[in-house]
């Protein structure tokens, strides 16, 4: 990512992707990009990350987008600890860039806190539209996301398809992790996507050495998440 200034002290990101052949998974990679621009490009809220333009010339693709100074979520709880009034914060601001997205019938599924940056007034931006996907029915099929922060009915081989839903699952993570600062499931990291889809089926599963939380901003963070569609 490279910063760019104009002539009248205007500041964004360029995303620099190159266009040069890079065998099936080079073209994957386009092919998310071109996917990410044509959402990005319908957006406009103050939790999601604006869209400026793109160029290109004959060996890269160059992607023009707001500039935000602090980073992810992730560099903020690995340098600092996050109070939980930040956390809840944070998490308001999600939940309106998520019900945007979800008013438009656009599931994002890869909410994480890599995936959320933070701008120099403390506001957060969701990002890294990729693996977005427009959906009117529980009609998505293909397991995509980050294994830990996956939905069960995402995992799930025998899925019968799922939707909006899987974000909220993701968020709920993505609170837990920045809790306890730390991607939820560490203790399990060497287990594989499928492993993990059967710890929600073990009934007698510690929960508690996954995630030892203790916050008095827990309550409030549920009453958030019961809220949601009355935004």
């Amino acid at each position: 990512m490279v910063v760019f200034c104009c002539s009248d002290g205007f500041f964004f990101a360029i995303k620099e992707v190159s266009l040069l052949d890079q065998g099936s998974q080079g073209r994957q990679s386009i092919y998310q990009l071109e996917q990410e621009i044509a959402l990005l490009s319908q957006f406009e809220h103050e939790n999601i990350v604006q869209y400026y333009g793109t160029d290109k010339d004959e060996s890269n693709l160059y992607i023009f987008l707001e500039l935000v100074t602090k980073g992810s979520l992730l560099n903020l709880y690995q340098r600092y600890h996050l109070r939980d009034s930040q956390v809840c914060a944070y998490t308001r601001q999600i939940l309106h860039g998520l019900k945007y997205l979800h008013d438009r019938d656009v599931v994002h599924r890869d909410i994480k806190c890599a995936n959320i940056l933070v701008d120099a007034s403390g506001s957060v931006k969701l990002a890294d539209f990729g693996l977005a996907k427009a959906t009117k029915l529980n009609d998505v099929k293909s397991c995509k996301g980050t294994a830990f922060w996956m939905a069960p009915e995402v995992v799930n081989r025998k899925n019968q398809g799922y939707g909006l839903p899987a974000d909220i699952w993701s968020l709920g993570c993505t609170v837990l992790e920045m809790l306890t600062q730390k991607i939820p499931y560490s203790d399990l990291e060497c287990v594989c996507a499928s492993h993990y889809f059967w710890c929600f089926k073990i009934m007698h599963f510690d929960w508690n050495r996954v995630w030892p939380v203790e916050s008095q901003q827990v309550g409030v963070l549920s009453k958030q998440f019961t809220s949601y569609y009355l935004l």
